[in-house]
């Protein structure tokens, strides 16, 4: 099954890894800036292999039925797909900001109208690739982060093992909600706030209140 074709796509690209690794440590090539490039690379398989894996139900959070006519994440990305409108109540999960479920919805729609036999749950899978984008993208600022932060090399690799392979990361590539996204915002923002505090550069307060503001709209 796709599950199990999955998993062993995962297992195989993850050995080669370690494999490449071992190789490098060999060869005596396996700078301290490798082991950081390999633990990114090796995060986000784990990333995009889960969320491809994890159907949309399991392990989520606050999702509910996918129809427009209940009150989850799942019913907020229903009602831009369906009805092209915000809920109209605050009820349950409708409290929440608009921008991760209407970016969701926008996934939904082209991948929608590439495959107009799909049915609702089909598409609905689709959603994932938001919060899976913002989970891998977070991995990737934070060697940029380090960077900007001047930590040594043991340092960063130390902080983006942890990031690269928290388990937390990874249900959070894998569920339809705004956590993710607003974990990346977030992450973004305070980067662009440490360039800035370095550099003084316009263009680095623009991206912060884009960050912060974006960030909102995805969860308060």
């Amino acid at each position: 099954n796709n599950e199990a074709a999955i998993c062993l796509w995962m297992r195989t690209v993850l050995f080669v890894i370690v494999l490449y690794g071992v190789y490098l440590a060999y060869e005596r090539k396996l700078t301290m800036d490798k082991v950081i490039t390999l633990c990114i690379v090796g995060g986000l398989i784990m990333r995009i292999g889960y969320a491809f894996y994890t159907p949309h139900n399991v392990r989520e959070h606050d999702l509910g039925p996918v129809s427009v006519n209940e009150f989850g994440h799942a019913a907020y990305i229903c009602n831009f797909y369906e009805k092209n409108s915000l809920p109209d109540s605050y009820y349950w999960q409708f409290y929440h900001p608009p921008f991760f479920h209407f970016l969701a919805s926008l996934f939904m729609k082209f991948f929608g109208w590439l495959h107009e036999e799909a049915d609702l749950h089909t598409v609905f899978e689709v959603s994932k690739l938001v919060s899976c984008f913002a989970s891998c993208s977070v991995v990737l600022m934070v060697r940029s982060l380090c960077r900007e932060l001047r930590c040594k090399p043991g340092m960063t690799c130390i902080i983006v093992a942890i990031m690269a392979f928290q388990p937390n990361f990874y249900l959070l590539a894998g569920r339809v909600n705004n956590d993710s996204t607003a974990a990346a915002l977030l992450v973004f923002s305070f980067l662009m706030l440490v360039k800035w505090y370095h550099s003084r550069r316009f263009s680095h307060l623009i991206a912060i209140a884009a960050g912060i503001g974006f960030g909102m709209m995805a969860k308060l």
